[in-house]
This record gives C-alpha cells, structure tokens and sequence, in this order.
C-alpha cells in the first residue's frame, strides 16, 4: 500500500455512543477523524438494548451494533459469538482492526487476526491498578488471554506510564506507541473575558470567576478533595468565585450534603450532566482535578484546549501533559492542603493563570489536537499494512 493511501479501519468498541464516557468519546472522536481524512471507518459495538439502532452512519461513520444479551453470565458469551462471527464473515475486508478495550474482546480480535493475517491495534487507556497486566489477571481464562494480547502487533498507550506498563506485561517494547488521545481545538478554544462573561450569563452562572471540576461523582475522581480544598480557601479569594461541578454519578447526593453542612451553598454549584461541556469549559477560570487515578483524562485535555490553567493530582499523563511543559500546577494525590494552596495561587494571579492557559493550549496544539492524533495513527496504520518494521517503540 502507498504512504497515504485511503484504508479500510475496523474500530472495536463494545461500549459506544450512546454509552457516554472518556474511552467511548475518544474512540468517536478518532473515528470521526480518520473519516474526515477521507478512510473508510466502521465500528462495531455492543447493542445491549433493542431501542438502539442497529445501523448508523455518523460523521461519516458507519456504526454497526451487534447483538448480544445484556443479563449477568449471558453478556460477554453472546457478546463474543456476535462479534466473532463479524470479524470471521466481514473482517476480512477491512486494512486493520483497533480494539478499544482490553480483556476478551481484544485477546478475541488478536486470535482471529492471526488467523485472517489481520493487523490489530490495542489501546491502553489505564495504569495503575487498571494496567492491562493487572486487568487481565483478573479476566476470565487470564493465561490464554495475557499470551494472546502479548502477541498484538501494535499498541496505543495514552501516557508513557502505561506503555511501560505494557512493556513490563510482556508486549514487545517497539510496538508499544505513545499516542494521546484527540481534541477539536475548534469546539474547544480559548475565550476571552467578554465571551467568558456572555458564557455565563447563557448558563446562568453569576460568578467573578469560575473554577470547573467536570468527570463523574465517584470514588476514584474523588470530589470531596476539591470541595474540602474549596471550603479552607474560599473565604480569603475574590467576592464572587464560585466551584462548578459538571457531572453525575452515585456519590451526587452526599456531596450535596457536605456543601450544605459546610454552608457553601452561594459558592459551589453542581449542575449534573451537560450536553455543552465546552461551554461550561469556556465559561471557566481555572480546571481542576483530585482523581485517585487515571488514564489520560479527555476533559483535563479538553480544558487545556480551552487555555484554561490547570491544577491536577499526579497520575498517569500528569508529568508529560502537564509538568514538564509548564501548562499548570500538580500536587500529590489525597493532599487537600496543596490542592487548596495551588487553586487559591491561580485564583488570586491573573498573570499566572494566563501565563499557564497559553502553556496549556500550546501543548494540545503542538501533541494533542485531534488532527495531529489522526495522523500519528496514519502513520502507524500505513507501516502496520504495508508490514514496514516498528522501531520506535514508547516514542511521543
């Protein structure tokens, strides 16, 4: 195959849209990428109820939903027949395969792959506890699956943690790649003060500035730090800053009640699920995160793209994303205190906070615009066909 040929890319996603999370908005945002660049995409996904279609064609994607029997012990099994009977029947048609989630699907999709001559590219999203090594552990048939994903022919690890974890599990280090996850640096991009102001009035927000925290209420983003942090500093920043929370999840209820019972009920706002991220994003001052772990978080990454400074807890991706190249200010998982002290420094120096906002938006703009993202994966696509050595293992 010519360099820059047109390919035929199988996307594996048993989740997707309309289940709403950082892998499946990442896989539609790289599918819908590599469309535009003019490659033929197709993803297969899970149909775990019958009101969903089966058939779509989104942004020049073709979609395709299988069956399966979303009850505990029948899932996975129907799950795999559907989409093992796909690759065998239709698989063959396509340049490549990228699975999007590890554990049976992918170890199914490297076996038949093997079998068609078919390239398969795995994505790791995860590290820590969630590494594909200690996920796989815990997977049914863990010692058939572990060989079989040690034998994929190209991986995409979102931070360089998780390639070393890669690397340590026992896939060979040159075809483990570094490759962030996309942003639209269009839908994200940075406002200035007036269109900051009209934002907010939009969404009723009557705020001086704004610190956003958006991803789920759960246990591992862990929202009580920031509020805990918010309630030792609030008193002493300017009249009239406010903490959004943009999400939902199980632990809404109770962080309702530790805003009421620390009475901050006129500074902390928690809005739910929102369809217009970016404009919650763009309405921001400041973006924040305390999660316990993470992959490479889609909305850290999109709050970059708005210019927005950051202040992060140091997880997978924090390091190269945003301490070394100075986007914004990270502090130890779980230390109220120093996630306290780094919001207030933001909050009370315009100077930084701009200084670190072009910082931020420069990095998605250099590595992470969803244009540079699709095209390192051309790139590795092109070399996967055409069976062109992989030499430059764990490279940004």
């Amino acid at each position: 195959m010519a360099p820059n040929a047109k390919l035929e890319v199988l996307m594996v996603c048993p989740q997707y849209r309309p289940i709403v999370g950082g892998y499946e908005r990442a896989a539609e945002r790289l599918s819908a990428g590599l469309a535009a660049s003019g490659h033929s995409v197709t993803v297969i996904a899970e149909r775990r109820d019958r009101s969903w279609v089966a058939y779509e064609n989104a942004n020049a994607v073709a979609v395709r939903r299988l069956w399966c029997v979303h009850r505990p012990r029948l899932h996975m099994i129907t799950s795999l027949m559907s989409f093992g009977a796909f690759l065998v029947w239709r698989g063959r048609r396509f340049d490549l395969w990228h699975v999007h989630q590890y554990g049976l699907h992918a170890a199914l999709c490297v076996a038949v792959g093997k079998l068609l001559g078919k390239p398969v590219v795995l994505k790791l999203t995860n590290s820590g506890d969630e590494s594909v090594g200690k996920a796989v552990a815990r997977t049914r048939g863990a010692p058939l699956v572990a060989a079989l994903l040690r034998r994929v022919d190209a991986v995409v690890a979102l931070t360089l943690e998780t390639a070393r974890e890669a690397v340590d599990f026992g896939i060979r280090r040159e075809h483990v790649h570094t490759l962030g996850n996309g942003v639209d640096p269009t839908s994200f991009r940075p406002r200035n003060r007036s269109e900051r102001h009209q934002l907010r009035n939009e969404l009723g927000l009557t705020a001086s500035g704004v610190v956003v925290c958006v991803g789920r209420l759960v246990d591992v983003k862990n929202p009580a730090a920031v509020l805990d942090a918010w309630a030792l500093i609030v008193r002493g920043l300017p009249r009239g800053w406010k903490l959004v929370y943009v999400g939902d999840g199980p632990l809404g209820p109770l962080l309702m009640e530790k805003v009421r019972a620390a009475g901050l009920e006129e500074s902390v706002l928690v809005v739910g699920q929102q369809a217009n991220i970016s404009e919650w994003i763009g309405a921001s001052d400041i973006y924040v995160s305390a999660s316990n772990h993470e992959g490479l978080s889609n909305t850290l990454l999109e709050a970059m793209s708005c210019g927005l400074p950051v202040v992060v807890t140091r997880v997978s991706g924090t390091r190269e994303v945003v301490e070394e190249p100075g986007a914004g200010l990270a502090v130890d998982i779980c230390d109220v205190e120093a996630l306290a002290r780094a919001i207030a420094a933001l909050a009370l120096d315009n100077s930084l906070r701009e200084q670190l906002g072009r910082k931020a938006r420069a990095v998605i703009e250099e590595r992470y615009s969803i244009q540079a993202v699709v095209r390192r994966h051309e790139l590795l696509y092109e070399r996967l066909v055409n069976k062109t050595a992989l030499t430059d293992g764990l490279a940004r």
